[in-house]
């Protein structure tokens, strides 16, 4: 019964991501620039970020690193599910939800192109895919080192 709530409570956090994920492409440009808008304003008043670099161009770190983030989270929450249901965490299972993550960058970004302001990016399917290659390998070195070491 354990089991069986674990696998049913992973899947339904991923799906929650996935869609959470979904609903933030199908903001319009103007509405998914200001939700960061904001935040970058707020970090734009320290002294040695504006020293540094331009506000346009900090607005679009920004919003990449939120790319990156997502997708980063998306594929701890692919590997959480398969291992929920029992799969033991590999190399191949790294690969495939590498793929997974990947597919799912490139649909969102096709989603994109029917939203106003907003369209297609390769660009940012690399950012999304590299997302969840960072994170996979911070989990993939946290279980060798700490786990491991135990």
């Amino acid at each position: 019964m354990k089991a069986r709530i674990r696998i049913i409570s992973s899947l339904l956090l991923l799906l929650f991501w996935m869609y959470f994920i979904y609903g933030m492409s199908a903001k319009t440009g103007d509405e998914s620039a200001g939700l960061s808008y904001g935040l970058v304003s707020f970090l734009y008043k320290l002294p040695f970020i504006r020293a540094i670099i331009k506000f346009d161009t900090f607005h679009t770190v920004i919003r990449k690193a939120a790319h990156f983030t997502e997708y980063g989270i998306l594929g701890l929450l692919m590997l959480h599910f398969l291992s929920a249901c029992g799969r033991e965490i590999n190399h191949r299972l790294y690969v495939l939800t590498l793929g997974f993550c990947c597919i799912y960058a490139a649909l969102d970004e096709y989603h994109q192109s029917f939203v106003a302001g907003r369209g297609p990016s390769v660009f940012d399917v690399g950012i999304d895919t590299a997302g969840a290659v960072f994170f996979i390998i911070l989990l993939a070195l946290y279980k060798r080192v700490i786990i491991h070491s135990n």
